[in-house]
């Protein structure tokens, strides 16, 4: 029988803390045993990012993602505000690189081969030139985070794959490859292997060259073309460019048709690839990739593309005409390039698409759109903007987050808060005390929010901080211990919608309040990891009720209280076996 969990079986043993991990203990069921538990996260957390389709949700969704993994203020080692917000800044864009990459439909692999690639890429610091390796990255890393190249991660994740089905692997550093999990040190050998060749572009002319679908033997003349061509493709892995021709590969069951526009290099032979058009099947667009970051479309050759997509007859029209749009929005980028650089006005039209519009035919945002951005004073663009524009500004986090916005703008934060709470950052202190209706509202819309509300406003609204709490219980992690100890309701209200909440609760307000504790091991037996030793000694009906709720929740028990109290291993062990039936 095939073994249905060999992704996951491979993550319980490479992170051993990965099931006991807080987000596969919310995921899971009762019932679920261990490499089950696993694989509903994974699933979990494939309906997430494929949820995130708006760039509201994915602006959500990715400050979580900033929130746990870059570095904090107070571990950069600069003093200089305009240096703490570069070196964050870095991170984070480095970061999201990862993010639109691996959430991108074409990035066609198991979610455990994302999961892992992922958790390797946060591990690595700055590259050591001398020992030629990446250091481990820890809180104080200031380095961005590696670059995301899908041609290496392509290899990378074929090769764990090839790991894991113990499969062989025929690369030219197989016996390096064979004796590692690490994906540090694959994407190492991978990265010096890419970078031994420099691709020559100086050249724009150039041919198109068509593999043809279904033939394995021209998927491997693809996968060599580009290998060491630094395209960034992930077809230069040759079993994606295999599944990419031959199928199946996203929509395309059986594959399609392959072609790539490739320039002259020194000698003067066309070896150098700069465009890629996938087909699915023969007619139909699948995707469209330059060699700019991202795959984005170097500017020389919109024109060559343009003019080889008015050559396919044959392709469909709606995708044409698709494709025709983002060559058409390219041309309208680069309009609107030189009229930064000549210091000209933009119209109200260029102003908006430059700031909402997506641009290019990458996974990622066309590199272009950061460097027209970079030249313009975002600020002044902001206050030329018309009201939509600004709940657009806000919403997005476009602004620097040490920009306060002016009073007089009160119904744009108001629309952006209620869009995105984390819009709160750009509202002064004084704003915010002399308008609560405007922190109600960023709370509601988001409980993290709640990070950005003065203290003495939480203090003065606890209508606010429950509110914060109802909306997201992990809110109450930014909640003053004062406003706690004042208000216990709130954090009864937190630990009863999600018994993980005690992991707030300081050991004073659980001494004081052993009914929070309750309700939170009611809730979920698990969060008895959070109930301070002494108060469990003292309440032992808090022990009981956790193994009551989840026999598993036992290993969070004293020794010294299970053997005082050998009811409560008798009922654990009890509930355990029903667990597992």
């Amino acid at each position: 029988m095939a073994n249905n969990y060999i992704g996951e079986e491979f993550l319980d043993k490479l992170y051993r803390d990965l099931y006991m991990s807080d987000e596969v203990q919310h995921t899971k069921e009762i019932k679920d045993k261990r490499l089950e538990a696993i694989k509903k996260y994974m699933d979990r957390l494939e309906r997430v990012h494929s949820k995130a389709d708006t760039d509201g949700k994915k602006n959500l969704l990715y400050n979580l993602y900033f929130d746990k993994y870059v570095i904090k203020k107070e571990n950069i080692r600069a003093i200089d505000e305009s240096e703490i917000e570069r070196i964050q800044n870095a991170q984070k864009k480095s970061l999201t690189m990862w993010l639109e990459y691996l959430s991108n439909p074409t990035a066609v692999y198991p979610t455990w081969a994302k999961y892992w690639a992922f958790q390797g890429m946060l591990k690595m610091g700055s590259y050591d030139d001398l020992k030629g390796v990446y250091l481990k990255r820890n809180k104080k890393t200031e380095a961005p985070f590696v670059e995301c190249n899908p041609e290496i991660i392509a290899k990378c994740i074929t090769t764990i794959m090839k790991l894991v089905n113990k499969e062989e692997i025929t690369e030219d550093i197989d016996k390096k490859l064979s004796k590692t999990d690490s994906f540090s040190k694959i994407y190492t050998l991978f990265e010096k292997q890419y970078k031994k060749s420099v691709a020559d572009r100086t050249s724009t002319e150039g041919i198109w060259i068509k593999y043809n679908q279904g033939s394995k033997e021209e998927a491997i003349k693809l996968s060599k073309s580009l290998e060491g061509k630094n395209t960034g493709w992930c077809t230069a892995s040759e079993d994606m460019a295999i599944k990419q021709v031959c199928g199946p590969y996203n929509n395309a069951e059986n594959g399609g048709d392959f072609y790539v526009y490739y320039t002259k290099d020194k000698e003067g032979n066309y070896t150098t690839p700069r465009i890629a058009i996938r087909l699915d099947g023969h007619n139909n667009i699948g995707e469209i990739r330059g060699v700019e970051d991202g795959q984005n479309l170097e500017e020389s050759m919109i024109g060559v593309l343009e003019n080889k997509l008015n050559e396919m007859p044959f392709l469909s029209k709606e995708d044409v005409e698709e494709e025709m749009q983002k060559v058409e929005d390219l041309k309208e980028l680069i309009v609107i390039g030189k009229k930064t650089k000549n210091n000209e006005s933009l119209t109200e039209q260029e102003l908006e698409d430059l700031y909402t519009k997506q641009y290019g035919f990458g996974w990622g945002q066309d590199p272009k759109v950061a460097k027209i951005k970079n030249k313009r004073n975002i600020l002044e663009d902001y206050y030329a903007s018309n009201d939509d524009i600004k709940v657009m500004f806000l919403t997005m986090k476009q602004l620097p987050e040490n920009v306060k916005i002016r009073e007089e703008d009160e119904d744009v934060l108001i629309r952006a808060l209620k869009k995105n709470g984390f819009a709160l950052i750009y509202v002064d202190k004084e704003i915010q005390k002399a308008h609560p209706e405007i922190v109600m509202a960023a709370v509601k819309s988001n409980g993290y929010a709640l990070e950005y509300v003065d203290k003495e406003i939480q203090k003065a609204h606890p209508e606010i901080v429950m509110a914060a709490v109802k909306q997201n219980v992990c809110a109450l992690q930014y909640v003053d211990k004062e406003i706690k100890k004042a208000h216990p309701e709130i954090v009864l209200e937190a630990v009863k919608e999600d018994g993980y909440a005690l992991k707030y609760v300081d050991k004073e307000i659980q001494k004081d309040h052993p009914e929070i504790v309750i309700e939170a091991v009611k809730n979920d037996g698990y969060a008895l990891q959070y109930a301070d030793k002494e108060i469990q000694k003292e309440h032992p009906e808090i022990v009981m009720a956790a193994v009551k709720n989840d026999g598993y929740a036992l290993q969070y028990v004293d020794k010294e209280i299970q053997k005082a109290h050998p009811e409560i291993i008798q009922v654990a062990e009890e509930i355990k076996k029903k667990q597992k039936m």
